[in-house]
């Protein structure tokens, strides 16, 4: 997942998001998930959230760094996977975004 200033863009925290309501509290009315979308991209506006984070993280450099054995290849079928699942379960998931390049 990327830092939490980059919660709106983040298609895991959607996934995460997603099923949070879903499974959990059985909520899967589109607007909900609408909403909570909004509420990412309020809070990421938010300069004590942003802070002095100007560009977004650099996955790929973290995981080298760090020794992380997937790819972003991976990562992507994985996603894909996810929201996948999460629309057959009919669990809007709104604004979604792919991951980034």
């Amino acid at each position: 997942m990327n830092p939490y200033n980059e919660c709106a863009t983040d298609a895991w925290r959607h996934v995460l998001d997603a099923r949070l309501l879903a499974a959990v509290l059985g909520i899967t009315e589109a607007e909900v998930h609408r909403g909570m979308q909004r509420s990412r991209e309020m809070l990421c506006a938010e300069p004590s959230i942003t802070g002095t984070e100007r560009q977004p993280a650099k996955l790929a450099a973290e995981r080298q760094q760090h020794h992380l054995p997937e790819s972003e290849e991976e990562d992507k079928k994985v996603l894909a996977r996810e929201q996948r699942n999460l629309s057959l379960r009919e669990s809007p998931l709104p604004g979604v975004p792919t991951m980034p390049q």
